[in-house]
């Protein structure tokens, strides 16, 4: 497996670090064990399936209320501003515990 460069040469994970094992725990059903990995990215998976479900239905004739409330959510810039905070209070977060 490639060796993370931030790792390498500060000794601190980055955000990403357990991710590669994470999907993998994840695709076999292994939800703890992915979460273990990465905690972080576990949680992410579900918002980018939604932010991907809601943009192939959005371009759909006429989609419906639900689609339109769903994709306004996943695309608006709290839901990202919210994203990007939590991802680097999980890089911090990690290296403190």
């Amino acid at each position: 497996m490639p060796k993370c460069i931030l790792k390498e040469l500060t000794g601190w994970d980055c955000p990403s670090c357990g991710a590669q094992r994470a999907i993998h725990a994840l695709l076999h059903g292994h939800i703890a064990e992915a979460f273990s990995y990465n905690f972080f990215f576990a949680i992410a998976v579900p918002l980018l399936l939604l932010t991907a479900y809601a943009t192939i239905m959005i371009k759909r004739p006429k989609p419906s209320a639900a689609t339109i409330k769903l994709y306004s959510f996943v695309t608006s810039r709290y839901t990202l501003l919210s994203y990007v905070a939590l991802f680097f209070l999980w890089w911090i977060i990690r290296n403190l515990l």
